[in-house]
């Protein structure tokens, strides 16, 4: 039960994080708005990975538990890079819809002012 709700505080702690992180960024635009909620969207899985990290680091254990360490990180990072990379890309197609969506809605206006 200790572990449950230490893993909830932490949640929880990430959560806030990312929302100070994103009011701050409402303070200085469009860019740093984008950039926050991605980095919302993809703190989990950095805690994750600098989670994987600890123990590797530590080299407190024995060669085998150490190369099952390092497979799962460097498969970890792979997914934490996937996300990132997919995350970004997102952000990129959901600007591409903004700026499609605008001009959108200038044509519509022009055409309806001409009539």
């Amino acid at each position: 039960m200790n572990k449950e709700l230490e893993q909830n505080i932490q949640k929880m702690g990430v959560e806030l994080n990312s929302i100070k992180a994103l009011s701050a960024a409402y303070l200085q635009g469009t860019e740093a708005i984008q950039k926050a909620q991605e980095d919302a969207k993809i703190a989990p899985f950095k805690k994750q990975v600098t989670l994987a990290r600890i123990p590797w680091r530590a080299h407190q254990r024995e060669r085998e538990d150490l190369r099952h360490l390092s497979t799962a990180l460097a498969q970890a990072d792979s997914k934490y890079q996937q996300i990132v990379n997919s995350t970004h890309q997102i952000t990129l197609a959901e600007r591409q819809l903004q700026a499609a969506q605008a001009i959108h809605s200038q044509e519509r206006t022009r055409t309806s002012s001409s009539s």
